[in-house]
């Protein structure tokens, strides 16, 4: 091996080593993070009256999943990790290690269950797609096309690095590298396009009631869009330019195939990146929905859908405004927004105003829904 060779492996070997180490950080740090928001999602659920925890233990389960499928991933990681450092020592000693320890069934393992977060995150995201669209499916038709695709890659990734049909050639790992590249691409793609129709809805019902209701405070639209967006948005970003620094890296080969150690460097940074917001994107809304749940108060009603000059009376939640609705100018689909309550709703509160108007509005991440005080459940005062 001459000086140049050398020395290029050197690098090479250093920038693995250094991105492997920043991934085992990143992946303890998210860890602890969702392990704090499932444990604080916890108590809130189990200090919380019956009535409003209805719904909810579904999505505490969720959380439960989405905290222990990294822990477990980021375990074994750490544990691959060791060997190499122990017995490998310094450069090509633990570059050696390395590559033997990516053949043995711990990372097999650790990459089943990455593909299973991405799939489970993935998949949540098509379901809330179904939920505000399901009075037109077919608009779902392209989201779930995507997901099978990513199902589909997944899948054949997962089996040709079980099988070890990656190692036998450095064409195998170039096509596993397009593989890659594909899968994650159809990630991002789904995440984009499911992203802005559930935004697009809840937008649409913003101005329609807005027009309803002149003067009232619509912000629990706002808030559901801006929790939605905020959580796909840094996976998309980080997803999309992995996807374009991978194929740069192979463009960018030397005669001898050494690639680029700096986009290499730079696309492994957006791979962790993109594998860690996997999961925790997820788990960010379910904090959200969860917690916003769980703090319920009048003054915060109040500033979601009040005008300025109007205080809150008597509030009372209630899951079932099914029953009391009426119908607005413009189609503003009730029914799916309705069902979608428990993925970014945060309960109901319902009050009566002067004009014999009740309005029932989904705290802080929901939807708003008008209806006819007939039907309206009001507390006597007095009452228990």
């Amino acid at each position: 091996m001459s000086s140049l060779d050398a020395e290029f492996m050197d690098q090479y070997v250093l920038r693995i080593a250094a991105m492997t180490y920043l991934s085992g950080v990143i992946g303890t740090l998210a860890v602890g993070i969702q392990l704090c928001m499932f444990t604080y999602g916890l108590l809130a659920y189990l200090t919380t009256s019956q009535g409003v925890r209805k719904g909810r233990l579904p999505y505490i389960i969720l959380s439960f999943v989405l905290l222990v499928l990294p822990l477990a991933v980021t375990c074994l990681d750490l544990r691959d990790e060791f060997r190499p450092i122990y017995q490998g020592g310094l450069g090509m000693g633990y570059y050696q290690e390395k590559m033997l320890e990516e053949r043995t069934w711990s990372p097999v393992v650790c990459q089943g269950l990455f593909y299973l977060i991405l799939a489970l995150g993935d998949g949540i995201l098509v379901y809330r797609c179904w939920i505000i669209w399901n009075d037109f499916l077919p608009a779902v038709v392209l989201p779930v096309i995507l997901y099978l695709g990513f199902i589909g890659l997944s899948l054949a990734q997962f089996t040709r690095y079980a099988r070890g049909t990656i190692w036998n050639s450095d064409a195998d790992r170039l096509r596993d590298r397009k593989i890659n590249v594909a899968r994650v691409s159809l990630s991002v793609a789904l995440n984009v396009l499911a992203t802005s129709m559930i935004v697009y809805r809840i937008v649409v019902a913003q101005r329609a009631l807005s027009q309803a209701l002149p003067g009232r405070r619509l912000g629990v639209y706002t808030t559901a869009a801006r929790i939605i967006i905020e959580s796909a948005l840094p996976l998309s970003i980080c997803g999309l330019l992995f996807a374009v620094l991978s194929p740069l890296t192979w463009a960018a080969l030397s005669g001898d195939g050494r690639p680029n150690l700096l986009l290499l460097t730079a696309g492994i940074l957006f791979d962790i990146m993109y594998s860690t917001l996997a999961a925790l994107s997820p788990q960010m809304i379910i904090f959200r929905v969860t917690m916003g749940r769980s703090h319920i108060h009048s003054g915060d009603l109040g500033s979601s859908i009040n005008s300025d000059d109007e205080q809150w009376d008597d509030v009372e939640i209630d899951n079932d405004p099914k029953d009391h609705l009426s119908v607005v100018e413009e189609p503003v689909h009730y029914e799916a927004l309705n069902r979608l309550e428990w993925d970014v709703g945060l309960g109901d509160a319902h009050r009566e105003s002067r004009d014999g108007i009740w309005e029932t509005s989904r705290v802080g991440e929901g939807e708003l829904v008008v209806g006819h005080s007939s039907g309206l459940h009001r507390r006597n005062e007095g009452s228990a």
